[in-house]
């Protein structure tokens, strides 16, 4: 059987979009730092509550604490926030007039320690938006053993609202346990598949799926068939009723559901599951392909290059150029004119080839939270078919315009693709793609 290889795919995937030494070592650097500068800023009094639930490696004379993804030790290399909280003695609650006087004066510390960065205050955190991450400070009070205060200025200037990150931590390591490791590889893959899917789901989500996943099935899976686990996983969520809030694992709070992902989940799991009824390796790790992208199939060997034959391999890869994490969703749409016809074409749902020289006109209509100012807008355009293969002209390199709208013109026959990338501090936040169908 292909169990050996199955093993060895998954183990080498698994250790590809772990975070790298290079990057934790950094993160963990302005973590420190961040800390220090609270501690001197706010007159730090140590923090020792009697804490009563065990959670690995928490040393409680530490003031601030990594949560999220980080803190549940669910993240990926391409992980683009680190949460932490700071906790702040319920004593000096006093001195703050209000949720954003508190905000203001942790943004101040903030970037004054870091003037060149960009610092500024996000309903209930503070961002510092370094290169390589963005670092999400939340201050809290401690209430009692699991809950926090924390501010939030979307609500009235006196109120606070409660969140419980250890609770949820210590129903991920649980679940850890008692998976033997099967739920924190289930949640990091799944963060991969959801940036391959363009599904803007939060961590907190992901992970809750997937806690909500091993409770119900009680199963446990070796690496060799890690295959069946991400098969029976996504028959699991494809089910799940459309709702727009689920209960977080171990905290039960509401985490909000942004985007619809059943469909894509149902894809999945029909086609997996078909290749996994031929009982032929090849079939299987191509649907893994499919499912988990450019970084899967180097694994395996499928590049997908085959083609563009005796053509000039010109095609970039945005996952090759810069961390992708999906927090936004785009939509591309398109129009084709045609000299002579006064009636303009749908691409998206015009259901016949295109003739040669129509106009094509590409606009990206972006999510009403992403602000222009703040982002770059990159566009690809790959040619497939015989005739760009034999005109040595597939394309396919990855340009920054940072123009919502994009020109084309019919030429060659063949099903091509163009691709929309928004970027904001050097990270993907946002893409779509339309295939474009032409038959001179």
């Amino acid at each position: 059987m292909y169990y050996e290889k199955s093993e060895n795919i998954f183990n080498n995937f698994l250790a590809d979009i772990n975070v790298n030494k290079d990057k934790q070592d950094s993160l963990d650097t302005k973590y420190n730092a961040i800390t220090n500068e609270f501690n001197k800023g706010l007159g730090y009094i140590p923090v020792n509550p009697s804490y009563s639930i065990k959670l690995p490696n928490k040393r409680w004379e530490s003031s601030s604490y990594k949560v999220g993804s980080f803190g549940r030790g669910t993240e990926v290399n391409t992980s683009s926030d680190l949460d932490m909280i700071y906790i702040i003695p319920l004593v000096k609650k006093s001195q703050f007039s209000s949720p954003k006087n508190l905000l203001e004066s942790i943004r101040d510390i903030v970037q004054n320690k870091y003037p060149n960065t960009i610092v500024k205050m996000n309903r209930c955190v503070v961002q510092a938006q370094f290169k390589d991450v963005n670092i999400d400070i939340q201050p809290v009070f401690m209430k009692n053993d699991d809950e926090f205060e924390y501010p939030d200025t979307y609500s009235k200037e006196t109120d606070w609202k409660i969140t419980k990150p250890f609770l949820e931590q210590v129903k991920a390591n649980d679940l850890k346990n008692s998976t033997q490791g099967n739920f924190i590889d289930l949640c990091k893959m799944t963060r991969i598949w959801k940036n391959e899917s363009n599904i803007n789901m939060s961590g907190l989500l992901i992970d809750t799926l997937v806690a909500n996943f091993f409770d119900a099935c009680n199963s446990s899976y070796q690496k060799y068939d890690y295959y069946v686990m991400v098969r029976d996983f996504f028959e699991f969520i494809s089910i799940i009723p459309e709702a727009t809030h689920h209960k977080a694992l171990g905290s039960n709070q509401q985490v909000k559901v942004r985007d619809r992902y059943q469909n894509k989940a149902k894809k999945c799991y029909e086609n997996l599951n078909e290749a996994i009824n031929t009982q032929e390796w090849k079939n299987i790790e191509k649907e893994l392909g499919v499912i988990y992208g450019r970084i899967f199939c180097k694994r395996i060997g499928n590049l997908n290059l085959s083609f563009i034959g005796s053509a000039r391999n010109t095609e970039e890869f945005i996952e090759d150029m810069y961390m992708i994490d999906i927090k936004y969703n785009i939509h591309i749409t398109g129009i084709g004119k045609r000299a002579g016809y006064s009636r303009n074409l749908d691409l998206r749902s015009f259901q016949y080839p295109l003739p040669s020289g129509v106009k094509l006109y590409f606009e990206v209509q972006l999510d009403k939270k992403i602000k222009r100012g703040e982002v770059e807008i990159f566009w690809k355009v790959l040619n497939r078919g015989d005739e760009a293969i034999k005109k040595d002209c597939i394309r396919g390199d990855i340009i920054q315009s940072n123009e919502i709208m994009h020109k084309e013109t019919t030429m060659f026959n063949g099903n091509h693709l163009v691709e929309c990338y928004i970027l904001r501090n050097n990270i993907v936040i946002a893409k779509d793609k339309i295939d474009i169908n032409i038959r001179v």
